[in-house]
Order: structure tokens, then sequence, then C-alpha cells
């Protein structure tokens, strides 16, 4: 689904993450570790506060990315969740308010 909703955005994208260089004296080296084309893995590093780059999807890659995603991309059903009454399960329902008597 990831995939599915980064080929509907206005700019396609390639996310790279990044992982400081061990052997770079420099602290500013990084090395690409992993390239990705879905947006929720790319939020996950960032969450993890990895150095995560976004870069323009190239054609052939998209159309790859395109067909996988025609070929293995099933939606889910959207399902209506049922509103849960809160009072009622609260115990302040109206077995409540019956047994209620103000001044008792």
């Amino acid at each position: 689904e990831s995939y599915w909703y980064n080929l509907l955005g206005q700019t396609p994208s390639l996310f790279v993450v990044c992982h400081p260089d061990e052997d770079e004296d420099e602290s500013e080296g990084l090395v690409p570790i992993l390239v990705t084309a879905s947006q929720d893995e790319a939020a996950a590093h960032l969450e993890a506060d990895e150095e995560v780059y976004s870069v323009p999807m190239p054609r052939v890659i998209y159309e790859w990315v395109e067909r996988y995603v025609v070929e293995n991309y099933v939606p889910q059903e959207k399902k209506k969740r049922r509103r849960k009454n809160w009072v009622d399960e609260s115990g302040h329902g109206k077995a409540s308010k019956e047994s209620f008597r103000p001044g008792t």
C-alpha cells in the first residue's frame, strides 16, 4: 500500500537511508545502507533518528514498481467501525441515572 501511495504522489520518490561512515575521520561522512520506495519504511527510519533522503524516482524504477504493485497489491476493504456508546460502557448510563438521587 505504501508503494501505491508513493506512486500516486506528485513526485514519486526513492528514500535513501544512511548511517555515519565509521571509516571516515570526519563526522560528516555517510554511507547509504538502504534504498526503498516505501514511505512507511522511510518514516520508520526517520522515527529512529536515522538520516533519510528523498530523491525523485527514475522512470525505469517507477515502471518496475508500478508493475509490481499492479500485479500484487490488493486494496484492503474499508470497514466502518461501530461507534461505541461510551456512556453505557462507563457505568454512567441509564442504570446510573435511575439509581442517582440528589441529596442522598
